[in-house]
């Protein structure tokens, strides 16, 4: 499974639509995620997985703290699939879009072999 492919099933259950950048803003609420940085493992000079670094974005445009609390439950299922946060926030107000944003960066580690 690549990781657009591992990043959307493990988010979908969300109920938010969820999909790679740029997503367009045609929602409410709505999550993406893109890839910062992929990079490879190596074992005896051979590569055998690829680590990808991701970032996921919360965007709302309610004004109830929406995207935190999704952001928090988009984390715990992340955690649960074995994906590694490293950080989040900041906790952004975009004025020309109207949405409230957050993200967080991750890390998950593909099998190649």
């Amino acid at each position: 499974m690549t990781y657009d492919e591992f990043f959307k099933a493990t988010l979908d259950p969300l109920g938010y639509p969820v999909s790679k950048e740029p997503a367009g803003g045609q929602n409410e609420t709505y999550i993406a995620f893109n890839e910062a940085a992929p990079f490879p493992g190596h074992a005896s000079n051979q590569p055998h997985r690829l680590h990808h670094m991701v970032q996921v974005h919360i965007f709302s445009k309610l004004d109830d703290g929406t995207h935190e609390t999704l952001l928090q439950q988009a984390i715990g299922l992340l955690r649960a699939a074995g994906v590694r946060v490293y950080s989040y926030g900041p906790n952004q107000y975009e004025k020309d879009t109207g949405y409230h944003h957050i993200a967080a960066t991750c890390a998950w580690t593909e099998k190649t072999k």
